[in-house]
């Protein structure tokens, strides 16, 4: 997937991205079954999480085509609604744990560390991945109010 055409459809839906924080990422299961269930059914695993001027959009990616689902709507979490973000090394350093605090709970979503990912999943969407990961990092902490990077 070519990271411009990313940042083209952001901006077709009315939102001024933030260039090179195009990252991919999974959800945090909330149980060590749901994440075995999830690993098994390889469905809606992959999403695209973008940083705009006004949002963090999250994209439902399609595993067979390599491409934004277009299919599925996409949720925008609007700069207004954070109340808080970090991110933090987790799963012995192999990813990056990310948490947007918004009225309606936390997002936890799991970004493969840049050193790795080319090697693992994320690698395969590209390359744009391991480049991006350490602005997205920052620009979405950036976006809660006083939060920090636990790194």
């Amino acid at each position: 997937m070519k990271e411009q055409k990313i940042y083209d459809r952001v901006r077709a839906l009315g939102h001024e991205p933030i260039e090179g924080t195009a990252i991919i990422v999974t959800r945090t299961p909330e149980s060590i079954l749901q994440g075995v269930v999830e690993f098994a059914m390889q469905t809606d695993r992959f999403e695209l999480m973008v940083c705009a001027e006004d949002a963090v959009l999250l994209f439902k990616l399609n595993n067979l085509t390599n491409d934004i689902r277009t299919s599925a709507s996409y949720r925008c979490i609007s700069r207004e609604d954070i109340l808080s973000a970090n991110t933090e090394l987790a799963d012995a350093g192999m990813t990056r744990r990310i948490r947007i605090t918004t009225d309606e709970g936390d997002v936890l979503l799991n970004a493969q560390h840049e050193s790795t990912s080319g090697l693992r999943t994320s690698g395969l969407w590209g390359s744009w991945h391991a480049a991006n990961l350490p602005r997205a990092c920052d620009e979405i902490c950036r976006m809660g109010s006083g939060a920090k990077e636990a790194m």
